[in-house]
């Protein structure tokens, strides 16, 4: 088999997860509207400091959902924290990998993510330790930091298209990867010396999936998921996650007129 489809299908048990469970969960209730700027999908506010919200979880085969706190351990874990007033999510991991997904398609009364009205994502984060030497563009370096997945839809095989937003230790900003259908986007990285500062990265999903896929992106897509890892370098990693916004984009046309 060939490396990168190797590590393809490493990443794809965690978006085919996702999947299916799809039904399980949903965009939390509590999300709320910031006016023209769009909605707040999650910011941890109202996570009490060293929880994690109820809505988010760890997607099973079975198609369940389980608690993170099942899935996590000293090597692998993530907590809601508090620093000046502000509550925020910390994801830490050892030699291991975690992650944990929020349903963006609105099952089960969740907001629907309409991609027509809401193209950008928007999100702040902050690495703490970035796995040593890691670089997404070789299998055996391949460990990320901090990740934002963003899955849009299934092939005709059932299998998962999603873009991998990265906080790479090494590779500059603007790198893009491809392994098969997930498609990696370097849009933070250690090069730029700004480990350890607050970083806000907004994205037109749409825009890239059409990029990177030579496609168009569907109207809804599935989910979102948040990961660290420190897996293939066997180091550590630290990273924060701050308020995920979607947002709209202005006068811009419908892109399945294009």
């Amino acid at each position: 088999m060939r490396p990168d489809l190797t590590h393809y299908l490493a990443h794809l048990g965690n978006t085919y997860l996702l999947i299916l469970a799809v039904g399980a969960f949903s965009i939390p209730a509590s999300a709320q509207s910031t006016g023209s700027d769009g909605i707040v999908v999650e910011d941890f506010q109202s996570t009490a400091v060293g929880e994690l919200p109820s809505n988010w979880g760890h997607a099973q085969r079975s198609g369940t959902l389980e608690p993170m706190e099942r899935h996590m351990d000293e090597n692998q874990k993530f907590y809601v924290t508090e620093e000046d007033g502000k509550k925020f999510l910390r994801g830490e991991s050892r030699g291991e990998a975690i992650r944990m997904s929020l349903a963006a398609n609105g099952e089960q009364g969740g907001i629907r993510w309409d991609l027509n009205e809401y193209p950008r994502l928007r999100w702040t984060w902050r690495a703490q330790k970035l796995p040593e030497g890691a670089r997404e563009d070789r299998n055996s370096l391949n460990d990320t930091g901090a990740a934002l997945y963003v899955t849009f839809e299934t092939n005709w095989l059932g299998l998962p298209r999603s873009i991998k937003y990265t906080y790479s230790s090494t590779l500059p900003v603007g790198t893009v990867v491809s392994f098969t259908n997930l498609r990696v986007i370097v849009v933070a990285s250690g090069q730029d010396g700004n480990v350890g500062e607050w970083v806000t990265i907004e994205r037109d999903v749409v825009e890239d999936y059409d990029s990177v896929f030579g496609r168009s992106a569907p109207d809804v897509p599935i989910g979102i998921s948040l990961w660290t890892d420190s897996t293939e370098t066997g180091s550590e990693s630290k990273a924060d996650f701050g308020k995920i916004e979607i947002r709209p984009q202005i006068q811009r046309p419908d892109h399945h007129s294009r």
